[in-house]
């Protein structure tokens, strides 16, 4: 198959065809890929109809289908996927792809036929209804998408996966950036969710420009659903930020405070309760809504200070922070911790509000008593956490993945939600109740700023991760301990940062646990280069270990980065002296290897295109070449010989 593939590549047809009908008749063999690839030689070739030919013969009809839908042979795609369908009627991914074609080669009503045939089939999958209601949407017919696409809303929709579906090989500072992904960034990584029957709803009706046909079909759900929460809090996203309609959206949140959620979706649980969580944004929404503020900041003001109670306290606070009268409302909420001195509302509120303005020495007497409530707390919050961990995490899990999750992970991962977000914004009209790990930070912070460094050091200590693969807490360590230039910590969490995400490379688990917004922005495959990665280079440089950072970069394939860092610092004659002296130890190795010599020249094979890389960066061609070619001499199988030609003749087009 490699022979055939290379041979493919050197656009040698003709031998890769007769190649890959010799692997036919090996016993053992995946017949259905080879004929995939056996199509792919054809039609690459323009010989579309022996890629007809090829592919019609291939047993697993979604497979057959899926190469001649993508390759844009939809009527020969259509028949082989009805044909699949009358063998087996019950394989709903061959009805969605039916209808997914059908849709492509404009064919709408019988893509309308076949949708509906396959909502009766599989009524509670979202992908089904999706597919139905869009298929609606292309004949023109708004008033039935709508009603079809209203199904979404309901709580017995899912998006369900076929077992059987068949698969196919065919075919990452400066203050700013480190700042604000750490506000961004929550403790708990994990990936992203994710979305919900509800979000995937919303989004139709709006993608799809039935804003009416949303609002009419919302207040239906709501009617017919009186007892689902999240529903209800869906609804007040929409109406707050979509219809702006906020005298609904308040009225939504003022029910949300007493609604009976499920546990997974208890989103402030070890920062405040359901009530002052859901009152708080209803005071930040009157805040930021010029009608709804005047009217209550009369109301308010009429009464007076003195008689105000605890939540009218936090209320007038919220909206003077929204005015900007920041020292007003420190003062209220001031007023609110001396009337009880466990409100933790109030107590986030007013140290964020007095960082935010500098006033450290003021600060602290509240950040440490919000410290010290939260810590008391841990204990018991994080055996909380670890039921909601196995509903809102675990059950999304494949189930390879469920089965290697230990009772010691999930318990880390309760851990680390139980911390709760790191930083956040502090836009004005907003008060956001700390966890114990924002509450940890503001207090280090203030110490920083106030001469205590040590002190300062060792609640960043007390916070490192309990999982050397958690590569977003390191990242998020390390940033913090640089902005306030401990380097000697910055890069001590830096090389530990480095060193978890070689361990997520390779494996999926974990990369789903600990690689969170952090980790994918700079360590992941977009490669920015930005102030935060200047700041990690920074980092290295300062002691001397650019090599190490070089080597990581090309090993986890950021290659644009490595680059960078070989030309700013210079360090190419460093690289290939380093690289030389592996790549005789790669050569070293090989010869004594009895392993088959395929199979043992492969790490050999990498250490020298890693060799010839550097060459070709630094502008030396030839001398790449040489290397390759003494790399031949010592492997001159002509498999070797032909994979390496094909890498040269790739990296020729492309610096031609």
């Amino acid at each position: 198959m490699a022979r055939a593939e290379i041979l493919r590549r050197l656009a040698r047809f003709d031998e890769a065809a007769e190649t890959y009908r010799r692997v036919m008749r090996f016993p053992g063999v995946d017949r259905d890929y080879v004929l995939g690839e056996l199509g792919k030689c054809f039609f690459e070739s323009g010989g579309v109809d022996e890629a007809k030919s090829a592919w019609r013969q291939i047993a697993n009809k979604l497979y057959a289908g899926t190469l001649l839908k993508g390759n844009g042979l939809f009527d020969e795609a259509i028949a082989v996927f009805r044909e699949g369908i009358r063998m087996k009627p019950d394989a709903f991914e061959l009805h969605r792809q039916l209808v997914a074609t059908l849709e492509r080669s404009g064919r709408t009503d019988e893509a309308l036929e076949a949708a509906r045939r396959l909502l009766d089939l599989e009524p509670d999958n979202i992908r089904n209804i999706e597919q139905l209601a869009k298929a609606y949407i292309d004949k023109g017919d708004r008033r039935a998408a709508a009603e079809i696409a209203g199904r979404l809303f309901s709580a017995g929709v899912g998006n369900k996966r076929n077992p059987g579906a068949a698969t196919s090989s065919g075919g990452g500072g400066g203050f700013g950036s480190i700042m604000m992904a750490s506000m961004q960034a929550s403790w708990g990584g994990g990936g992203q969710a994710p979305r919900s029957n509800l979000d995937r709803a919303v989004a139709f009706f709006t993608e799809n420009g039935l804003l009416a046909e949303l609002k009419e079909t919302l207040d239906a759900q709501l009617e017919s659903q009186p007892d689902n929460a999240v529903l209800k809090l869906k609804a007040y996203e929409v109406f707050e930020e979509t219809f702006s309609e906020s005298e609904k959206a308040l009225a939504l949140l003022q029910a949300l405070e007493t609604a009976t959620f499920p546990l997974e979706r208890q989103t402030w649980l070890g920062q405040s309760s359901q009530r002052d969580y859901f009152r708080v944004r209803a005071y930040s929404l009157i805040a930021q809504k010029p009608a709804l503020r005047d009217a209550r900041l009369a109301e308010l003001e009429a009464k007076g200070v003195e008689a105000l109670d605890r939540d009218e306290i936090i209320e007038l606070a919220v909206i003077r922070q929204a005015q900007g009268a920041n020292n007003e409302a420190a003062e209220l909420l001031k007023r609110a911790v001396t009337a009880d001195d466990t409100d933790l509302v109030a107590l986030s509120g007013l140290v964020d509000i007095l960082l935010g303005a500098e006033r450290y020495k003021d600060a602290e007497p509240p950040a440490r008593r919000l410290a010290t409530l939260l810590n008391d707390r841990r204990e018991g919050l994080e055996k909380e956490m670890i039921e909601r961990a196995r509903r809102d995490f675990v059950r999304s899990l494949p189930i390879r993945f469920q089965l290697r999750l230990t009772e010691e992970l999930l318990a880390d991962i309760a851990h680390k939600w139980a911390l709760g977000e790191a930083l956040v914004s502090g836009y004005s009209g907003s008060i956001r109740t700390a966890g114990r790990l924002r509450a940890q930070l503001n207090l280090a912070t203030i110490l920083a700023k106030t001469d205590r460094i040590e002190e300062a050091r060792t609640i960043w200590k007390s916070l490192e991760p309990t999982n050397p693969a958690d590569a977003d807490g390191w990242t998020m360590l390390a940033g913090i301990a640089q902005l306030h230039e401990q380097n000697d910590l910055a890069y001590e969490w830096y090389e530990k940062s480095l060193i978890a995400v070689r361990q997520l490379a390779g494996d999926q688990l974990l990369q789903r646990i600990y690689s969170g917004t952090l980790t994918t922005s700079w360590y992941g495959e977009q490669e920015g280069i930005d102030s935060a990665f200047n700041a990690i280079v920074k980092a290295f440089a300062e002691r001397d270990k650019l090599v190490e950072l070089y080597d990581f970069l090309r090993e986890t394939d950021q290659t644009v980065r490595a680059r960078r860092i070989a030309e700013q610092y210079k360090m190419f004659d460093t690289l290939k002296g380093l690289y030389g002296e592996r790549v005789e130890s790669a050569r070293d190795s090989f010869r004594r290897s009895t392993d088959d010599r395929l199979t043992a020249s492969v790490p050999y094979f990498a250490e020298v295109c890693k060799l010839a890389e550097l060459y070709d960066r630094d502008g030396d061609w030839p001398g790449a070449r040489k290397i390759y070619a003494a790399y031949l001499e010592e492997f001159p199988n002509e498999l070797g010989l032909l994979q390496t030609l094909g890498e040269v003749a790739e990296a020729q087009e492309e610096y031609a």
